[in-house]
């Protein structure tokens, strides 16, 4: 008899990494843009009990806990080999479908972009999705095994899949027990899907914009095949050569789980690409700017090296919207990762800051942004995402705290601050925290931003732009 399959329902998406931006965007941009306040993960009292009781018996027990957490998550194989580019690209889009809009927002999973589209009322489509596919335990330093591994996926994807690049996202510091479990690849589409030209098509408006924005920061990454490459670490607060060629820090951080010396180069040349999840291929903006020409809509390029910038510019723009309004922000969200909050924010007139990670580069861009802020603040909430691993790039709380209080007093959302960064509960708290603290500061932004103001707050911004109009 021939054994039973399992196959898992994940409410019409593709059998994605469901931790990842590229996930959560779409589900909470629509479910903004229907002002509701639902997220897409929701965590049961036996998960949330067991994550309680494994933050209180210390730190072995929190490591395992997170480690099943996070295996049980993942991709089956079974279930990774039925991920196509065209599905996922469909699913995206569908999140949409039933009426016209002005703008639609196109571009990689980077945070800020989820405001970028709330400030419009537009949808957001990303250019690449990620997938965690479970595999059974390996050393997280044993880079060679996981290279392996990957390389099998890529080639399972080259014959059913020729529409994407996949980038081996290898990072062995903030994703330390996530790829001791499970490959982390990240599908690129190499042009724009038939799913997204057609909702360019369809559900524009006659007169609607095309807005493509493109983090052009570059990372060194090894080319293994044609469909294959390969990134160690990511942008945060450790460059990528420290990753290639070792630190004292990333020595003592390796020493901490019995590790030596860290080093994870490999003997073949290495190459500046466009970064795997906030990247832009030229080929890839090129085929949306096809699509939006062939269709007669306008377009729309905001491009900028510094992944920060984008953040100041929607800030800025929930800034103009307010004042429109006549009510400018009081309160911020300094917050990092999947910690996103569209719907809150846009809700309660909640003038987002996002960060990938809080390191220092977000530090610093915060705390400037701040001084620079022209208003008075009344609170500023904070919610940074945990670090089981305790990653070496990241500020220590009390020094945010401290430099955060110099602009205003700061609430600390879905967090516990003595716990952090090794608070797994947080994850289970977050949202709920956040979503009730709105209900309580109600004051929806309701004024439509114009394509000049984008370009006005763009250029203050110091973010490129280039507008074409297409009649």
């Amino acid at each position: 008899m021939a054994k039973a399959v399992k196959v898992r329902a994940f409410g019409g998406a593709p059998a994605a990494d469901f931790l990842d931006l590229s996930y959560l965007m779409p589900m909470l941009a629509s479910a903004a843009l229907n002002d509701s306040p639902t997220h897409p993960l929701k965590y049961g009292a036996p998960i949330k009990l067991g994550g309680a009781l494994a933050q209180s018996f210390g730190k072995l027990p929190r490591w395992q806990f997170y480690e099943r957490f996070a295996r049980h998550i993942m991709t089956e194989p079974h279930e990774a080999e039925t991920v196509k580019s065209w599905l996922f690209a469909r699913w995206a889009a569908n999140l949409y479908r039933g009426r016209k809009y002005q703008f639609v927002v196109i571009g990689p999973p980077l945070g800020s972009l989820v405001y970028l589209s709330m400030i419009l009322d537009a949808p957001f489509l990303p250019l690449n999705y990620g997938l965690a596919i479970r595999h059974k335990p390996i050393n997280p330093d044993n880079m060679s095994e996981h290279i392996e591994i990957a390389k099998k996926w890529a080639a399972h994807f080259a014959k059913t899949d020729p529409d994407i690049h996949i980038v081996h996202e290898y990072n062995p510091v903030h994703q330390r027990f996530r790829i001791k479990h499970g490959s982390l690849l990240r599908c690129r589409f190499t042009t724009i899907p038939e799913a997204y030209d057609d909702f360019i098509a369809k559900n524009l408006a006659p007169n609607g914009t095309v807005i493509i924005v493109e983090s052009r920061i570059g990372w060194r990454q090894y080319k293994l095949a044609n469909n294959l490459s390969h990134q160690v670490g990511q942008p945060g607060g450790i460059p990528c050569e420290e990753y290639l060629f070792s630190s004292p820090r990333l020595d003592k951080f390796r020493s901490r789980f019995m590790q030596t010396e860290a080093c994870y180069r490999l003997n073949m040349p290495d190459e500046i690409q466009p970064e795997s999840r906030f990247g832009v291929t030229p080929r890839m903006r090129l085929s949306v700017i096809s699509s939006a020409d062939e269709h007669r809509k306008n377009i729309c390029q905001l491009y900028s090296d510094e992944i920060y910038l984008v953040n100041q510019l929607v800030s800025q723009l929930f800034m103009r919207g307010a004042r429109r309004d006549g009510a400018l922000p009081s309160r911020c969200y300094v917050h990092s990762g999947n910690f996103i909050a569209p719907q809150p924010c846009i809700h309660s007139n909640l003038l987002p800051v996002w960060s990938p990670t809080p390191c220092y580069p977000a530090f610093q861009f915060v705390e400037t942004y701040l001084k620079k802020y022209p208003h008075k603040l009344e609170e500023i909430l904070v919610s940074f995402e945990p670090s089981m691993e305790e990653a070496p790039d990241f500020i220590m709380l009390e020094r945010w705290k401290e430099m955060l209080e110099e602009k205003a007093p700061v609430r600390f959302v879905g967090m516990n601050p003595s716990k952090y960064p090794r608070e797994m509960t947080s994850v289970f708290r977050q949202w709920n925290e956040i979503v009730r603290w709105s209900k309580r500061h109600k004051y929806p932004l309701k004024t439509p931003i114009t394509i000049d103001t984008i370009v006005q707050e763009a250029e203050k911004s110091g973010i490129y732009f280039q507008v074409t109009e297409n009649k």
